[in-house]
């Protein structure tokens, strides 16, 4: 017995469809963590109310958004170089 599935490309299964979308609301997220990291502002006020963000966290949140969709961490090219003899 054939699986069929009932979305509108008929030729896919409907899980991709909802892997797609969200991927599309990662990348829509990643994209304003990336927006606010660059901008540098850590506080916002509107109409008397302030709202803090931690920069740190931000950064944190963007690497796990990357991670989740696929990307890995590339390790350092280098570790640290001790010129100044034993240690």
């Amino acid at each position: 017995m054939a699986c069929e599935s009932n979305n509108s490309s008929g030729n896919q299964p409907a899980f991709a469809e909802s892997e797609r979308a969200e991927k599309l609301l990662l990348l829509e997220r990643l994209v304003a963590l990336d927006e606010l990291i660059q901008s540098g502002v850590s506080t916002v006020t509107v109409d008397g109310t302030t709202t803090k963000f931690d920069l740190a966290e931000a950064r944190k949140e963007r690497e796990s958004l990357l991670l989740r969709l696929g990307y890995k961490k590339r390790p350092p090219l280098c570790s640290r170089i001790n010129l100044g003899g034993r240690r």
